[in-house]
């Protein structure tokens, strides 16, 4: 289950305007959740920001935590969607909850999430919640409405895609296939050269005193070489750096400084310098072939948090799962009271106490945001 929500607040649809959205037809509004999100969501709450004639801060959040707390919920969307860490915030909102057959169970707890969403929205925006939906069983109705006033959903947003084939879906891949694909071996790398590569040791190893330092300048260097390159395939030739940075994923106190050294501007020292988070990503992908046992338990921790800090929970939570799978075998040699120390099992302290990244809870901070502010 995800708790963290998926929130895209940068991506604003600046269609042609011969073929202009009209968020009051549900086609119009199912083909931009579904262009969004790579799909239609089950067991979901889902808002539309609305601005400038443009849908801009797009947010999705699973309906079971609402079931049981359905006022807070409502306010945390609120918040997300509309509130000062927003900005610049929406004047508009439209709203759909995504039924599955449980849903009908909760319907007192799903109309006072309505309810409060609908008054908070009011008071943070300017105009208003426009419309809520419900959407159940391929069938789509105005929150409120009888089952026979739906209308089916694939044709729907058929006719709205003949009209406006710029919002044809490319499908997302779920956490799961993610995970899968990260994982799955490269074509590119054989046996012999990740044997070759595991064993390479021509570089005098640091003395224990002087390890982190020398390892995390080691990082921060390939860092800097993968963004002015922009790849990071260069290490697949250079064994000695390959190598330190294989030995260090062992070092849990390097990984952590990594962390915080990664995520900051060189220059200004300000967070999050997105650049070098990426070229981070672009890294661990390079070096997952090579690594194995604890090394490669954090590597894919190093990867829950890239993807934590992007506001991606659930496919942090898949790469999770899988440092933990890895973990099972090593930890079951500790003792009973001892807590496994891992970077995912840092990344999960994370996800624990503080939910979605607060990077990704600010619209200007949001990776999302500058990804389409270094597009345009």
């Amino acid at each position: 289950m995800t708790t963290s929500p998926e929130t895209t607040p940068d991506t604003a649809r600046t269609l042609n305007s011969d073929a202009p959205l009209n968020l009051d037809n549900p086609g119009d509004v199912l083909a931009v959740v579904q262009h969004v999100f790579g799909r239609l969501p089950d067991n979901s709450l889902v808002i539309i920001g609305l601005r400038d004639g443009s849908t801009g801060g797009h947010l999705r959040v699973d309906l079971d935590p609402a079931y049981s707390q359905p006022v807070e919920m409502a306010r945390k969307c609120t918040e997300w969607i509309a509130g000062y860490q927003a900005e610049p915030s929406p004047e508009a909102a439209i709203a759909l909850i995504f039924a599955d057959q449980n849903t009908e169970e909760h319907l007192p707890a799903i109309g006072s999430l309505v309810e409060e969403l609908a008054e908070g929205i009011n008071v943070a925006t300017d105009l208003g919640l426009l419309g809520m939906w419900w959407v159940q069983a391929g069938g789509i109705r105005v929150f409120g409405e009888s089952e026979a006033a739906a209308q089916g959903t694939e044709e729907l947003i058929e006719e709205t895609l003949r009209r406006v084939p710029q919002l044809r879906p490319v499908r997302a891949m779920s956490p799961q296939e993610l995970t899968a694909a990260f994982c799955a071996p490269s074509p590119l790398i054989d046996e012999q050269l990740v044997s070759q590569m595991r064993s390479y040791r021509p570089w005098q190893a640091p003395s224990p005193q002087e390890a982190m330092e020398y390892w995390l300048n080691l990082w921060m260097e390939v860092i800097e070489h993968c963004q002015e390159s922009a790849s990071a395939e260069f290490l697949h030739q250079h064994r000695e750096a390959t190598a330190g940075l294989l030995a260090s994923l062992e070092d849990l106190n390097t990984l952590s400084a990594l962390l915080v050294a990664a995520a900051q501007d060189p220059v200004t020292g300000d967070l999050p310098h997105w650049a070098g988070i990426e070229a981070l990503d672009a890294v661990i992908y390079e070096l997952y072939p090579y690594t194995q046992a604890v090394a490669r338990e954090n590597l894919l921790g190093l990867k829950a948090w890239v993807e934590w800090t992007k506001g991606n929970g659930s496919a942090s939570g898949a790469f999770c799962e899988a440092a933990a799978a890895i973990c099972t075998d090593i930890c079951a040699e500790e003792e009973e009271d001892e807590e496994p120390q891992s970077i995912a099992a840092i990344v999960e302290h994370l996800q624990s106490a503080l939910g979605v990244c607060p990077w990704a809870k600010v619209k200007r901070l949001s990776y999302g945001w500058w990804k389409s502010q270094k597009i345009h």
